[in-house]
């Protein structure tokens, strides 16, 4: 199969690009600061346990003229973009190059395309999750993931992940843990984040035991299984 990629849902097949060089698949670079104490000998190390954003660039042939301006317009902002050496996941980014089309028109038919990427890839069969009593859901990926919780309930609620506890107060009917943006929320509400106490909601790698206290009907999970 030649190669390809999908950026904000479409494939570069449907503008007629041929596609050159795929990025190689690579290990995001972990954020680590080294300091130099005086007096004392060699360095200390400052680790964040986070990684640095990855720089994936495509190279590219475009072989049909006539929807460069659709190409044009496709091939700016950010989105989520997919490489077909690395189809099972898909990472969040943005095209930080400037693409010279009038070049293109120029019969220079080969460009470059610079997606700065967020280091996590998110996997495809992410399914969503709905669990009525306590449970453990396992992480396949390698990388603790930031999911959404939607809590179904009513009044006080402590909910428990791995020992790490979250309490909920003054529920009506449901509240939304995004653990991606770290808001609180509901369809009535933008803001809930008074209403939550405690760390918004990780899940660790490997096993994830999910248990409450309170009034929960439901909850929904969107757990954003991630691979680095």
């Amino acid at each position: 199969m030649k190669p390809y990629f999908i950026f904000k849902n479409k494939s570069s097949k449907e503008f007629d690009i041929i596609v050159n060089n795929l990025p190689p698949i690579t290990f995001p670079v972990r954020r680590v600061e080294t300091v130099q104490v005086p007096g004392r000998n060699g360095y200390l190390t400052i680790d964040d346990e986070s990684y640095e954003p990855i720089l994936k660039v495509t190279r590219c042939t475009a072989m049909n003229y006539n929807i460069i301006p659709q190409m044009q317009e496709w091939l700016s902002g950010e989105g989520e973009v997919l490489f077909s050496n690395d189809k099972n996941r898909y990472f969040k980014a943005r095209i930080i190059n400037q693409i010279d089309f009038n070049r293109l028109i120029r019969n220079k038919k080969t460009f470059d395309i610079h997606f700065y990427c967020q280091p996590e890839g998110y996997l495809l069969n992410s399914n969503d999750l709905q669990i009525t009593e306590a449970t453990t859901i396992y992480n396949p990926g390698n990388y603790k993931s930031a999911p959404i919780f939607k809590v179904y309930g009513t009044g006080s609620i402590e909910l428990t992940i791995n020992n790490r506890k979250i309490i909920l107060t003054d529920i009506l009917s449901d509240i939304t843990l995004n653990s991606e943006i770290e808001e609180a929320y509901n369809d009535m509400t933008s803001n809930l984040n008074d209403d939550m106490q405690g760390e918004f909601p990780i899940l660790d790698v490997g096993e994830n035991n999910i248990s409450w206290t309170g009034n929960v009907n439901k909850i929904e999970i969107k757990p954003n299984w991630v691979m680095l």
